[in-house]
Parts: structure tokens; sequence; C-alpha cells
């Protein structure tokens, strides 16, 4: 929620030192399918907007944020419309824990804060507009694109082997605010004037949300970890000189100007997860004690399926670490034959899949011993493969019956584990390696869908 609603966040963060720019006409702006959007909704938007700017900003600026309100507000209609479809519908509950969260955030009662956006001339209606329409597409997105969301096992490990060669290197985490496409002397004084309102004690997020002309933008500026080599040429000296909370001086990039800010910083390999990786240790006090199951084994054929995890010759050891502990935990994801063929789809390896009917005797005898003993339908341990790391399960067994007691443990489910469930540290920032790629994939998507809305839409713009 913090993150929906943070651009609302600024109304109170500064006084409005300079009157709104309204635009004077009256009627409708804009037409969106069968819905209108008038020159009022227009002005309401715009004193919300503006009392976060600097003071004396040039009116080809101010043109510019009227032109980015009206394509702001023909997107929030199309988002709504969409829910519609949908049947999504916003209760007033929901617009009131948005406010509430917006008010918190300011460190204020709610109806304190209504009382505060009303004295500085902003429509409190034009804010739960605002509020409504996020909402919305939130649950929009949630509910049509996050399904989509599938992330592979080689895109993790991708992301795993280029964190472990950035640990090498210091490495900063950085924002920046781009000013670009104007006259030189403009673009000089908005910077400069951007500046002194960040040392006022603006929110850099939201200044470079609203000013910065790169792809950063969307994100509040937000470059986020880069080595010392993968800075900008312009930007390595002074970044060289500052302390993270710092923001430097106006910097000459080409056709503009930047502003940068150093958000943190840390050493080679400070704070790497793959660098400080480490499985935890199982107290003894902890461990559920073993208890023993009758297993009935078919000695001559069984029918099995794999997943394999590449591991390369010259990987580094953290690496393989990191991937030998995803293979255990796929033992607490996999409970079924069917489960593991849903699985493998998300493992690319040549080698992953059905094996098919082999007889044990053929097997490797490391391999053989583990499959004797393997509870069909139930994961192995991970087994060292010539090009990797392998699970295998074992879906039926044929021929003489063997009846052994095996020591396994039971889960919350009341099913066979391998033993207690405790994510290593492997397997925490391999999940959050997901996430992170789930939730840069899913922006994208959002970018896609929203274009597509506006293309298949009827939009008559008559400013």
């Amino acid at each position: 929620m913090q993150r929906i609603f943070y651009a609302l966040c600024v109304v109170l963060v500064f006084a409005m030192t300079t009157p709104a720019y309204a635009l004077q006409r009256e009627g409708i702006v804009a037409v969106v399918n069968d819905e209108v959007i008038s020159y009022s909704d227009v002005r309401n938007r715009m004193a919300l907007t503006l009392s976060t700017m600097p003071e004396n900003v040039p009116d080809v600026i101010k043109k510019k944020v009227e032109r980015e309100t009206v394509s702001s507000l023909i997107d929030e209609m199309l988002q709504m419309q969409e829910a519609e479809k949908l049947g999504i519908k916003i209760t007033a509950q929901q617009i009131q824990k948005g406010m509430t969260n917006i008010a918190q955030q300011n460190g204020m009662q709610e109806i304190d804060f209504r009382q505060r956006l009303s004295s500085t001339g902003v429509n409190i209606g034009t804010l739960e507009d605002q509020i409504r329409a996020q909402i919305a597409w939130s649950m929009v997105v949630r509910r049509k694109l996050r399904p989509r969301i599938n992330i592979s096992e080689d895109e993790i490990d991708a992301v795993v082997e280029q964190r472990e060669k950035r640990s090498t290197q210091k490495q900063f985490r950085l924002a920046e605010i781009v000013i670009k496409g104007g006259p030189e002397d403009q673009m000089q004084k908005l910077t400069q004037d951007i500046l002194a309102k960040l040392q006022e004690g603006a929110p850099f997020q939201v200044m470079a949300k609203q000013f910065s002309r790169t792809g950063s933008a969307a994100k509040g500026g937000d470059l986020g970890w880069m080595s010392e080599d993968e800075l900008p040429e312009e930007y390595k000296y002074a970044v060289a000189q500052m302390q993270p909370g710092q923001v430097t001086p106006p910097l000459k990039i080409e056709r503009g100007y930047s502003i940068v800010l150093m958000v943190d910083a840390r050493e080679a390999g400070e704070g790497n997860p793959v660098a400080k990786v480490a499985t935890p240790a199982v107290p003894v006090e902890t461990a559920k004690p073993a208890t023993m199951k009758k297993v009935v084994q078919k000695d001559m054929t069984v029918s099995l399926k794999q997943i394999l995890i590449p591991v390369a010759v010259d990987e580094p050891k953290a690496v393989v670490k990191a991937k030998t502990a995803r293979a255990s935990q796929l033992a607490h994801e996999i409970h079924g034959c069917k489960a593991m063929d849903e699985k493998s789809k998300h493992f690319t390896a040549r080698g992953t899949g059905d094996i098919g009917e082999i007889k044990v005797s053929a097997l490797p005898a490391q391999i053989a011993d583990q499959v004797k003993t393997l509870p069909v339908g139930q994961l192995s341990a991970p087994i060292p493969h010539r090009d990797g790391i392998a699970v295998l399960m074992v879906c039926d067994r044929d021929v003489e019956e063997v009846v052994t007691e095996v020591p396994v443990e039971q889960n919350e489910n009341n099913t066979a584990s391998v033993g207690p469930v405790v994510p290593s540290a492997d397997e925490e920032m391999r999940e959050r390696v997901a996430n992170e790629i789930g939730l840069e994939r899913l922006s994208r998507l959002q970018d896609h869908y929203l274009k597509d809305l506006r293309a298949a839409s009827f939009i008559d713009l008559r400013m």
C-alpha cells in the first residue's frame, strides 16, 4: 500500500507557496469511451500535483504538467472501466484505509489529514478518486497479470551469478533526477530549483517521478545497486566523494543535467546475498523424531522422472551451493508425479523430464541405492549428475515386492517429508531474487496492458 500511495503523501510536505496553475476554461477535456473528463477534473488534480513543485516553475513546465495530468486522468478512467468489466468494486472502507495509510505516513490522524488537505486547497474527492483508481488497477493486475508470471530456475541462476561477480567490487545504490528536452538556461534553472527544494526536505522519489525524463522516473529515480564499473561515466567522480544520503550538485550530462542521490553503499562482499549465504543448523531439540514407515519396494523395473539443475565446470562455489540448496528445497514443494510434471516445466535443462521405465540394475550404484528405498511419489535427495545436480521421483515399480522400513517424518499435512522445513539462507536469497524478477516483469506487463487498453478505446482529446 505504501508504494501505491507514496506519490500522494507529498501533499503535506510543502506549503502551497505558489498559486495553483489552473485551466480557466470550462467544459469537456476528453471523452474516454462513453465517459468524460472535465476541465474541473484537471484543475483539481493539478492543485494536488503543483503543491509539490518548486517555486517559480516556468510556464513551459506547468504546461507539461497539464498535459501529463490529462494523460494520467485518461489512464485512470481506462483502469476503472477495465475493473468494472471484471466486476471489481472498490468499497468506502478501502478508500478510507487508503486515506488512513497516507495520514499515518505523514504522522497524522485521518481527520486532521483531511482538514489539512482542505486548508491547502486540495479537493478531497480528487484524492479519493485517485486512490480508488489505484486500488482498482492493482486488483485488475492481480487477477489478470500475476498468473502469467512464470520464473524459471535458469533465470534465477543468472541473477545469482551476476551478483556473485559484482561482490568483488564496491557497490552503490543510486537514484537520479534527469532534466532533458529544453533550452539550456531553462534546464539549468529548473535543476537548481529542484536541488533547492531537495535541500529544503522534498522527497527525492517524488521529485524524480514528477520531473525526471528517464525510465527510472517511474521508480522514483531508483537505479538499484551498481558496481563501480557499472556507474555512468558522468557520475563516477561525484559518487566517489559522496556518503549515503547526500545528493550531488547538478551534473552536466548529454543534452541535459542530472542530480544523483546516494541511497546506500557497501564494500566488496558486504551485504551481498550470494557471498554470505549459509545454511542454518537445526538445533537438536527442535528436530522431530523420525518414525518408521513400511514401504513396498519392487525390485526390478521402475518408472522415473527427473529434474536437472545444470552446473558448469567453472561455476562459483556460492552458486553451486545455492543450486544444491534449491534442489533440496524441491522435496518440500513436490508431492506426487503430477506435481513433478508441473514443476518440471520451470526447468529447461536437457535431461529434465520423464526418463521412462528402467531396470534398477542398469542404474549407477548411487542412484540405484536411492531408488530402491524411495517411496513412490516422493522426491529424492540431490544426486550428483555429470551435467549438474539431479533429483528423481519413482512413479511406479514392477516385479518382486520387498517390504522394508525406512525413516520418515510427518509434516503438518501428515504426508511423508525428508525432514523439518527450515529454509536456508540460500533458499531465502533465491526467493528474493525471484520476487524481484517477478515485480520487474509485472511492471512491464502493466505498461503493455495499459497501452493495449488505450489502443482499443475511443479517446477524443479536445484541449
